[in-house]
């Protein structure tokens, strides 16, 4: 695996790495505006309710997929020799990088259990992008605070 992935799911850490992205999806959430921020917001509250620590536990199953994919970006950042740190230089990327991490969600939901994680997944999938996209540098600055 990548350095990401090593760094990220070591046991030593990985249960504050899940805490700080489940706050950074918080914060993502809260952030958003306009009748696509409601339909987000709207969302998140349905998908908390379905248990507690839902988000965690998606965020669990998510991250080694998620970071396999920002180790891509991560070797080329590196092998390129950029100035900018990798939270900046991969905000030119984050419509791919996007891309690439709805691809990973879109078959986990295919294995999704419960009926409204579908039906939520469903309702945002079409403006998830968009949103997703602006993340990407809060991503890359979360998972770079552990790579000192």
């Amino acid at each position: 695996m990548g350095v990401l992935y090593d760094v990220m799911l070591n046991n030593e850490i990985h249960t504050q790495v899940v805490s700080d992205y489940a706050a950074l999806i918080s914060n993502q959430v809260q952030s958003t505006s306009g009748p696509s921020g409601m339909v987000i917001k709207t969302g998140y509250k349905a998908l908390k309710g379905v248990k507690p620590g839902y988000i965690e536990e998606m965020v669990e199953i998510l991250l080694p997929s998620f970071m396999t994919v920002l180790d891509k970006h991560y070797e080329e950042y590196n092998e390129n020799g950029a100035k900018a740190p990798y939270h900046v230089w991969i905000e030119g990327r984050s419509p791919a990088v996007a891309d690439q991490l709805l691809e990973i969600t879109d078959e986990v939901i295919q294995h999704a259990d419960k009926k409204v994680v579908v039906k939520v997944y469903k309702g945002v999938r079409k403006i998830a992008k968009k949103h997703v996209a602006a993340a990407i540098p809060d991503m890359a600055a979360v998972t770079m605070k552990y790579m000192d």
